[in-house]
């Protein structure tokens, strides 16, 4: 467990299959695949990957900007409750298009169609 009031450095937290587990976790069309109450920790990672800007001063120390990180999280989540819900992606267009314009929901947004339109479900047992 993560305990220092400081998140971990951004470069690891945006390593690219971390964050391919992040959006598979929190975006694929079956489903978040989250524990209900890790929802919101898998969010605040993906957010910080996204909105955190971090800079080292000449003695070493970190010091990062999270000015966007509240409204990416907020973005985020909601993005993951309306997809989650959600029996008609047409019924929902007005609110998906208001979301994708963090580009972190919108990568977000694209994982879920394409495991959607690649499920078995869509594409059929290949032989």
């Amino acid at each position: 467990q993560y305990i220092l009031p400081l998140p971990p450095p951004i470069s690891i937290i945006r390593d690219p299959i971390f964050i391919e587990l992040l959006l598979d976790s929190l975006f694929h069309y079956q489903g978040p695949k989250t524990i209900p109450e890790h929802r919101f920790k898998y969010i605040f990672l993906l957010a910080c990957a996204a909105s955190v800007s971090e800079t080292r001063s000449s003695n070493g120390r970190r010091t990062q900007s999270r000015l966007e990180l509240d409204n990416c999280r907020q973005c985020l989540d909601d993005a993951v409750s309306l997809l989650e819900g959600m029996d008609d992606l047409l019924a929902e267009l007005n609110e998906l298009l208001h979301a994708i314009k963090m580009p972190v929901v919108a990568a977000g947004v694209l994982y879920y169609v394409q495991t959607l339109l690649l499920s078995e479900e869509k594409t059929g047992i290949i032989i």
